[in-house]
């Protein structure tokens, strides 16, 4: 074969390869390739890249490869900066976003490969392009699935370490108010003992022959003052519990200042002056003339605060000062020299089963409650209580604030019994009480008021004795055995008595008492028993001998 021929025969193998290429590109329809002269104009167009562009080869032939690229890309010069990369390398590649010929935008990889000449100088490019947008919306999807799944292990984290802190400080808080009542159990025990102790030790005294005249008398009065201190202690722990349950009684009734300082000064005068301390009540002259509230609710707060305040008040004052604050409230400031609180101990002041101090504890004795329990009241009269201001070794001052008028203008004020009723009728009452020592004390205290007096153990035993007795009037015990206070009231007004029946019970909830007065009793009253308030109830109530 003559070399011409060989020639020949190559040009011929040439031509069909490139032919044979051009074929291939054309076919491709799942890649847009084609080529861009050494300026970047296109100068071939294949399926693929009518396809994925939209634009057919005679839209696009001769027009610069920018037109594919979005015109921030554009301003930054990355067409040309992509050409300049595949001339010095021989490749470029990325993956970015592309414009279409109808405008919407798709995620493209893209891959520039630079066509040398015989002289290794650029003569064009060619490109492909694959569209990558299903990958990408799948890839940005898995991104935001994880991010999500990140985010949500961080929030449960955060929540469990936030949940072990607060069942921490939960545990903490816990241990604390154990020990808080730990020390308030062992105090009570304390505060309890000690005037039952002197009780008992006193009514041995009375009992023994050998005690003189003048020593029974200081049993009896060391008696009385440690079985009314029994009764205030207890009473505590009941209106502290009333306050927790939230079914603390409030009844309001018009008083007057002046009445309050009268018997501020009476209560407290005497043993400010047995320990050697001043005591002044400064009651403003700007106050208006009666101030509508619960009496003893705020007696009881009054009381504790000036009673603390001389209790640990060993010199110089204690002063009282009631003032109005603005047309709506009242304040008391009760101020003291004693011996003062820390800041520390401050912020524990009006917790329960607390004092400042163990030390006070030991030296001057309480539970503390008293303050909650002031604070609790004072909040419940529509007011608060708050420490003004308090330092080490130099007093106190404790701030109680409660309104001064209620909505209610029809409250009225409340009459007070002096003890004594001129027109007293003879009247025979029926005490009906299981326990003995009650039965006996109630008929004492009865008939040293010139009542005619009748007992029984029980329900039935009062039902027994009504038509012999014909009673005024019946003062009635609730818990019994074998028939209960109801049940004998029920069954007297099934049988048409009419005698008016009085409930004296220890029971002092709020439910009884109002299912009591639903049932017919007239009044309710509860023990300890207290003689001025059953006479007051009987003479409201007396009826005529029949």
């Amino acid at each position: 074969m003559d070399k011409n021929q060989t020639t020949s025969n190559r040009e011929d193998a040439q031509v069909l390869q490139n032919e044979s290429f051009e074929a291939l590109v054309q076919s491709v329809v799942d890649y847009a390739i084609f080529a861009l002269d050494r300026n970047g104009y296109v100068s071939t167009w294949n399926a693929g890249a009518q396809r994925i562009k939209g634009y057919s080869a005679n839209e696009i032939l001769g027009k610069h490869f920018s037109t594919f690229y979005l015109q921030d890309a554009i301003d930054r010069g990355h067409p040309a900066h992509e050409l300049k990369v595949a001339a010095e390398t021989g490749r470029f590649e990325e993956e970015g976003q592309r414009l279409r010929k109808d405008g919407t935008v798709f995620w493209a990889n893209v891959v520039i490969t630079a066509l040398y000449d015989s002289n290794h100088k650029v003569k064009g490019f060619l490109k492909v392009t694959r569209d990558i947008t299903d990958r990408k919306t799948a890839e940005q999807q898995q991104k935001k699935l994880n991010s999500e799944l990140e985010l949500r292990v961080l929030e449960r984290t955060s929540q469990l370490e936030l949940r072990e802190r607060e069942l921490e400080y939960a545990k903490e808080q816990a241990e604390k108010a154990n020990a808080a009542k730990s020390t308030f159990l062992a105090n009570m025990s304390h505060e309890i003992r000690t005037p039952l102790g002197a009780i008992l030790g006193f009514s041995e005294m009375i009992a023994e022959d050998c005690a003189s005249s003048e020593e029974k008398e200081t049993a009896k009065e060391a008696i009385l003052r440690n079985g009314h201190l029994l009764m205030n202690l207890i009473n505590d722990v009941l209106d502290l519990s009333k306050i927790e349950a939230r079914k603390m009684e409030i009844e309001k009734s018009r008083i007057r200042f002046n009445d309050l300082k009268e018997e501020l000064s009476a209560t407290f005068s005497s043993p400010s002056r047995n320990k050697g301390i001043g005591f002044e009540l400064n009651f403003a002259s700007e106050l208006p003339e009666t101030l509508v509230t619960d009496p003893v609710r705020l007696k009881q707060i009054l009381y504790n605060l000036i009673g603390n305040a001389i209790k640990f008040t060993d010199g110089g004052k204690v002063t009282v000062k009631v003032y109005p604050r603005g047309k709506e409230f009242v304040s008391f400031a009760i101020t003291d020299t004693g011996i003062g609180i820390s800041e520390e101990q401050q912020g524990i002041l009006f917790s329960p089963f607390q004092q400042a101090d163990s030390s006070i504890t030991r030296s001057f004795g309480g539970t503390g409650l008293g303050l909650v329990l002031s604070r609790s009241l004072a909040q419940a009269l529509g007011g608060d209580l708050d420490l003004s201001k308090s330092a080490l070794q130099e007093g106190s001052t404790f701030v109680l604030t409660i309104p001064i008028v209620d909505e209610d203008e029809s409250i009225q004020e409340m009459p007070v019994y002096n003890g004594t009723n001129a027109n007293k009728i003879a009247a025979k009452i029926l005490v009906v009480d299981d326990n003995a020592d009650n039965r006996r004390l109630l008929s004492i205290l009865l008939r040293k008021n010139h009542y005619v007096v009748e007992t029984a153990g029980d329900g039935i035993e009062c039902l027994e004795k009504l038509p012999l007795f014909e009673p005024n009037l019946v003062l009635m015990d609730l818990q019994m055995p074998r028939m209960d206070g109801i049940t004998t009231a029920t069954e007297m007004k099934r049988r048409h008595y009419r005698t008016p029946v009085i409930a004296l019970t220890a029971n002092a909830l709020k439910e009884e008492k109002e299912r009591c007065l639903g049932l017919g009793f007239a009044e309710y009253l509860t023990k300890p028993i207290n003689k001025t308030q059953i006479e007051q109830a009987i003479q409201r109530n007396l009826v005529p001998v029949k």
